[in-house]
């Protein structure tokens, strides 16, 4: 039966014919084949036989076959996902390949939904076996909640980080009992049918649900949270006041958890506990209720503080709740739960200000795939570049095409054209933009360019004043630690005055304080600099207003009785 499907693919080959990709294709294409090895060259030859159409008529042609995008996507799910799974288990017999092939030719949207929604950086082995083993336990809920599925597997292909849910807790303390993917699954699947969620998971899009699944958290844990009455996405907020804030602990500079298990009924019933902490019970509540959430932490005039964002299905996404608005956080920081890498709220305004779920931004996820099917290729750049202009708000293809360039040794001109045209795509959002220019900056310095470095470091400064100050702040303090490094004291002062004078006291203190006077102290003490530390806390106290009983106010008393 093989035999003949082979011989199909190669007189399509020759003759650069695309299969018409249907459902009725997807099911025959992944169910003929009897073998491993059979599959694996049927996969090269399909993938061959797009890059040699794609030679022939060019992206912007092909892209108009309606059939394409799925064709594209199935090869990439079998070459990047499937493939390596099976190369990985070749010691064992055919068993888990049938179980692959009636996972996929059964469930015709697994291999768009990876391809789309997957990011380079996945997993992509352990995608597989996770997928598989959800099926195994009950192929009818599988297919019922198979977006569920992939956002487990997509956000539990690796271990959670030490970091999570945030600094601020000891993972001893953390209640979490054996975490294994099947328990969000299971938990949020039950609660669905028990009615327990605010939204139906089925209609909800793979994105939104990783920031569901995305806990370790005990079952015990999650019922507790269900229990918690709220009747609107906006009651979150109130939450907040329920949970006594825990003062004694910041006057006491006790900032991690120091009771035990950090369970929410401690937080919630017992303890109480402080920003982080209110911020923790309070995602996890919504995420035990199906409410898609994320923690951040930024810092504003007062020091430290946590908040989240909140998805509601009518009106989107809330990224200030919790948030105090007079503190004036230029950003606030979370882990992505599906690469765990750090993201920052007004990132993901950005994104999702172009509909991250959008029509053009799945097609901008296939082009991806057709690059990366291509990667060792001459269209690769072209098709990196052609991909991220179809969805410029994404960062994905910039980062491969980033890491594609420093694996081939690319020279400092070539990486520096590169930040050049990232600064001008992403020039709506400032932190994207920043992280550009900065690195531009980096490469100015090293070719020795001074006037495009100076010129650069004050239009950054400049650009940042007002929203994001803190990107300011930072430049300005690069340009500080260079003199300290080179023992110009003097000018770093001056330096250090004029940022101080620049930003001023109405909304810098916690990034003022951490970016700019915490290390320039730092490194006056290594060097015995006594007047000048004496002369920086007098500038400092002046320029940064502090409340006491914060966390800014704490930390400020604490470094210079330390040096003290």
């Amino acid at each position: 039966m093989f035999s003949g499907f082979i011989t199909i693919f190669s007189t399509e080959s020759k003759s650069q014919n695309l299969p018409k990709w249907n459902d009725e294709y997807h099911k025959n294409w992944w169910m003929n084949h009897g073998s491993v090895s059979e599959f694996t060259q049927s996969v090269e030859l399909l993938n061959k036989q797009i890059n040699e159409r794609l030679n022939k008529d060019g992206i912007v042609k092909l892209s108009r076959i309606p059939s394409f995008f799925e064709l594209v996507a199935n090869t990439f799910c079998a070459k990047y996902f499937v493939v390596p799974y099976l190369n990985k288990h070749q010691g064992s017999d055919d068993a888990s390949f049938k179980q692959i092939q009636k996972l996929i030719s059964n469930n015709v949207d697994v291999p768009g939904y990876l391809t789309r929604c997957s990011h380079y950086k996945d997993n992509k082995i352990e995608v597989i076996k996770i997928l598989l083993d959800l099926k195994n336990k009950d192929p009818k809920i599988f297919a019922d909640y198979v977006k569920l599925a992939i956002a487990v597997s997509l956000v539990w292909d690796v271990e959670f980080p030490d970091s999570w849910p945030h600094q601020n807790v000891s993972n001893a303390d953390l209640p979490v009992l054996n975490p294994h993917f099947s328990q969000p699954y299971d938990f949020i699947v039950q609660s669905h049918l028990n009615e327990n969620l605010f939204y139906d998971p089925r209609r909800m899009t793979i994105r939104e649900l990783c920031f569901v699944v995305d806990t370790p958290v005990s079952t015990k844990e999650k019922l507790y949270a269900q229990q918690i009455k709220i009747k609107r996405v906006n009651d979150l907020e109130g939450l907040y006041k329920m949970i006594p804030y825990d003062q004694n602990r910041i006057n006491s500079n006790l900032y991690t958890w120091p009771y035990g298990e950090y369970s929410l009924i401690k937080i919630g019933a017992k303890n109480g506990g402080i920003c982080m902490d209110q911020s923790y019970f309070v995602c996890q509540t919504a995420k035990a209720k199906g409410i898609p959430s994320i923690l951040f932490m930024g810092q504003g005039r007062s020091g430290v503080h946590a908040w989240l964002g909140a998805f509601d299905i009518g009106s989107g996404w809330d990224f200030t709740v919790g948030k105090w608005e007079s503190e004036k956080y230029p950003v606030g920081y979370a882990l992505d739960p599906q690469t765990w890498s750090q993201i920052t709220n007004s990132e993901m305004e950005y994104y999702l200000g172009s509909s991250g779920d959008s029509p053009s931004s799945l097609r901008g996820k296939v082009l991806l795939a057709l690059a990366l099917l291509n990667k060792d290729s001459p269209n690769f750049v072209n098709l990196i570049r052609y991909s991220s202009s179809v969805m410029p708000r994404s960062i994905e293809p910039w980062d491969i095409e980033y890491e594609w360039l420093t694996n081939n040794n690319a020279d400092l001109k070539s990486i520096g054209r590169f930040w050049s045209r990232w600064i001008k795509n992403f020039k709506e959002e400032s932190g994207l933009k920043a992280r550009g220019q900065i690195a531009l900056l980096q490469i100015f310095k090293k070719l020795e360019m001074k006037k495009n470095y100076e010129s650069l470091s004050k239009q950054i400064i400049s650009e940042n004043k007002s929203k994001r100050f803190d990107l300011g702040i930072s430049i300005d303090y690069e340009e500080i630690k260079n003199l300290q490094d080179k023992l110009k004291w003097r000018e770093a002062e001056d330096k250090f005055i004029f940022a101080l004078n620049n930003y001023g006291k109405e909304k810098s203190g916690g990034h003022l304080f951490y970016n700019l006077v915490q290390p320039y102290v730092h490194k006056l003490y290594l060097h015995k600099k006594n007047d000048q530390i004496e002369k920086a806390r007098s500038l400092s106290r002046k320029y940064i207003v502090t409340n006491k009983g914060t966390i800014l106010d704490n930390d400020f008393i604490k470094l210079f009785d330390q040096i003290e």
